[in-house]
């Protein structure tokens, strides 16, 4: 279960807190949405970096003593047990989205690599063929005297 299906829906005597929470519930949403589309790897590391931003903000507001968590236990003392596992879910989350950034990193700098050694290979290859291409017409052009 993830954070943003155990909220519930915003009402209208909800506190300040509250409703941060659901601006930002709303906003990771969007996040997650675009994420999912991209297929560059270097957008998708640029929005994942942005999205590990959001929620390290989002998280240290929730477990703020001013924060969502604070203002949900005032209300409702008998959530504090799900809301311990929800800040554990916040570090886990925090760990996989840290890891998914430089597996990212490194994949993008293997790709790069990849490429420059890709280049440098079709440069070699055709160097060759040129040098061969040459060889075959200097071949052709020299009179190689046949023997009487």
């Amino acid at each position: 279960m993830t954070v943003l299906n155990v909220l519930q829906p915003e009402t209208p005597d909800s506190g300040t807190a509250t409703k941060r929470a659901h601006a930002d519930h709303r906003r990771i949403k969007l996040m997650l949405v675009e994420i999912e589309k991209l297929q560059d790897e270097e957008a998708l590391l640029d929005k994942l970096e942005s999205l590990a931003d959001t929620l390290a903000e989002h998280f240290a507001f929730e477990e703020s003593p001013l924060g969502y968590f604070a203002e949900l236990m005032e209300s409702q003392p008998h959530v504090h047990s799900k809301i311990d596992r929800l800040r554990t879910q916040h570090s886990r989350i925090r760990s996989v989205a840290d890891e998914l950034i430089q597996e990212a990193r490194l994949r993008i700098e293997r790709r790069r690599e990849y490429e420059r050694e890709l280049a440098e290979l079709l440069h070699l290859i055709r160097a060759h063929e040129r040098a061969e291409h040459r060889l075959a017409q200097d071949a052709m052009l020299i009179d190689i005297g046949v023997g009487d």
